[in-house]
């Protein structure tokens, strides 16, 4: 299964959680809905190399990368933004996460980008080789 058919589904119901809470979630009472209302697939049950199971280390990314782009926020507790109640509506299946993907990338310098404390080039470099979810 790919990547995207994976986290989608998990992306979609933590938006759809905090739409229909209509107040802020602690990250926790999240992780138990979410588990409650979708079935994780087995590659993203095991755990990553911090002992975290991988989708809920995945879906902090990914909705790190909402609150980015103006989708939700996760300052005293998660909710969703009128912003992201509007993406749920106009992006169903796979494409709410395929358009979350397209519009954080879009706010990443461009490449060739070059800082003056030399150090974050390395850090760059490094970034441009990371394929999403990863």
């Amino acid at each position: 299964m790919a990547y995207a058919d994976s986290i989608s589904p998990i992306l979609r119901a933590t938006l759809e959680l905090l739409r229909d809470a209509g107040r802020p979630l602690r990250p926790e009472e999240v992780r138990k809905e979410v588990e409650r209302r979708v079935t994780i697939p087995p590659e993203l049950r095991g755990p990553n190399a911090h002992g975290q199971e991988r989708w809920w280390a995945q879906l902090g990314f990914r909705t790190g990368e909402a609150a980015s782009i103006g989708w939700m926020t996760k300052r005293d507790g998660w909710a969703i933004t009128e912003a992201g109640i509007r993406a749920l509506d106009d992006f169903k299946g796979i494409e709410l996460y395929r358009e979350s993907v397209r519009r954080y990338r879009a706010r990443r310098p461009p490449q060739g980008h070059v800082y003056r404390d030399p150090r974050w080039n390395v850090v760059m470099r490094a970034l441009e080789r990371l394929e999403p979810g990863h």
